[in-house]
């Protein structure tokens, strides 16, 4: 118990420093280092969420995550719009990419996914 609580501690130390670096470190490769890590951190907690906790196995899980990186792209380097409003957007076409898939998938029944 003791050692589950030093390892969560010590992950969120670590989360805390990630987060903190980007505002006082000004090379932009260290900045560019940390947020790709942080992005696929997060991408890799999500997925061991559905996975590892729930045992169930999700393919759309990257193509929310692609949905989310693809829109930002687009519309910062096509578009021109800012990071901030592009992340919030990006979040948005996850969410309703997400709400489309879910539609379908709640409709189904039976053992489709088996090994």
């Amino acid at each position: 118990m003791t050692r589950r609580i030093i390892g969560q501690a010590l992950m969120g130390i670590i989360i805390a420093v990630m987060i903190i670096v980007p505002f006082f470190v000004q090379d932009e490769q260290w900045v560019n280092l940390v947020s790709l890590i942080l992005i696929w951190a997060l991408f890799a907690i999500g997925f061991d969420l559905v996975f590892g906790v729930t045992g169930m196995l999700s393919f759309g899980h990257a193509a929310l995550f692609g949905a989310g990186g693809y829109a930002l792209t687009i519309l910062t380097l096509s578009y021109g719009v800012g990071f901030i409003p592009g992340l919030f957007a990006a979040a948005i076409v996850g969410a309703v990419l997400a709400y489309l898939m879910g539609l379908f998938a709640l409709r189904v029944s039976g053992l489709f996914l088996h090994c």
